[in-house]
């Protein structure tokens, strides 16, 4: 069985008179149990970028703009988000997406079965039964998420929807 922790990070501010913000922060570890503890075997911390989420592995820094999942608009929700990241903690290779040839990839059940160890599945998500990843140009990528990943050498950019 795997072990996570997911620690959130609450911010509330009022904006027209709305309680909005609802996260400044997600952090989700990978656990293995130990004798008498548990040690952390990966983290990845999702940072709110204004009105993006960002999380980094390696290289790679990925992004995506935040609302309900809409596939037109190209927004994920919170919870598809924090799905995306078990995924990035379960890669067996973790330099994977860095090394594709592809500019688009799609994460879908196939997908897990082949490049992770996970036991997720993501056909119980009506909503986001697979992810596509896009790699963007650090032109396209919005300026917020460009200076949050500007100490990243080479930074290699996707766009998840």
């Amino acid at each position: 069985m795997q072990l996570y922790e997911v620690n959130f990070k609450s911010l509330v501010s009022p904006k027209s008179g709305e309680l909005v913000v609802p996260f400044r922060e997600v952090v989700v570890r990978k656990l293995e149990r130990a004798p008498g503890a548990f040690t952390m075997v990966r983290e990845i911390t999702c940072r709110r970028l204004r009105d993006y989420v960002a999380a980094s592995l390696g290289r790679g820094a990925f992004f995506a703009r935040l609302g309900a999942v809409d596939r037109a608009k190209k927004t994920l929700s919170v919870d598809a988000l924090i799905t995306f990241v078990f995924t990035l903690l379960e890669m067996n290779d973790s330099e994977f997406f860095m090394n594709a040839s592809g500019d688009e990839i799609i994460i879908d059940q196939s997908f897990l079965k082949l490049a992770t160890n996970s036991q997720i599945r993501l056909n119980q998500f009506e909503e986001f039964d697979h992810f596509l990843l896009q790699r963007e140009e650090e032109d396209a990528v919005p300026r917020s998420v460009r200076r949050y990943f500007g100490q990243l050498e080479t930074p290699i950019f996707f766009r998840v929807w």
